[in-house]
This record gives structure tokens, C-alpha cells and sequence, in this order.
């Protein structure tokens, strides 16, 4: 999710640009009320049943693991698979 974000921030409107430089110049406290009031805007718009259907599927991976039918990855093949082969090496 994060990439979605980052990948394509030298294209961010002028907008978002000076909203972000003024909210990076507010205190702490203040930066978190503004993200908790965002993120309940971003929370508002979501489709009825989105959290049921995340806590379904949650559990459903959760049983997998636990019943031993998830392939689970130690670090050096997480690192692998998300950032490609050699990760560690680049590092």
C-alpha cells in the first residue's frame, strides 16, 4: 500500500504539496488530531461490511497458519520476495 503512495509522488498536485508543507509545521499534537481526523474521513467513505470482510478474511489466514496450510517465509526470503533477490546484499 505504501508504494502506492510513494511511486508517484513527484506527480502530488500543488494542493496536496502546500497542504502537507503547512501541516508539517504544526506541533505534534496537532499532526495527530489532523491524521485521526483524516484517517476518519478515509474510514467514512469505505463500503458497508469492508471491516466484516477484512476480520473474515483475517481469520480465515490466521486459521491457515495455524492449521499449517500457510507457507510461512523467515526474513531473508520475506526480504526476497518484497524487495527481490539480493536484498540483503544491497542493504
Amino acid at each position: 500500500m505504501v508504494t502506492r503512495y510513494t511511486q508517484d509522488m513527484g506527480t502530488t498536485s500543488t494542493v496536496y504539496q502546500a497542504v502537507r508543507e503547512q501541516a508539517l509545521k504544526l506541533g505534534e499534537d496537532e499532526r495527530e488530531l489532523l491524521m485521526v481526523e483524516l484517517a476518519a474521513s478515509i474510514e467514512a467513505g469505505r463500503e458497508p461490511g469492508y471491516e466484516a470482510t477484512w476480520a473474515t478474511e483475517i481469520r480465515r489466514r490466521l486459521d491457515d497458519i495455524d492449521q499449517g496450510k500457510a507457507e510461512l517465509l523467515d526474513e531473508d526470503h520475506l526480504d526476497a520476495f518484497v524487495w527481490g533477490e539480493g536484498a540483503r546484499e544491497s542493504a
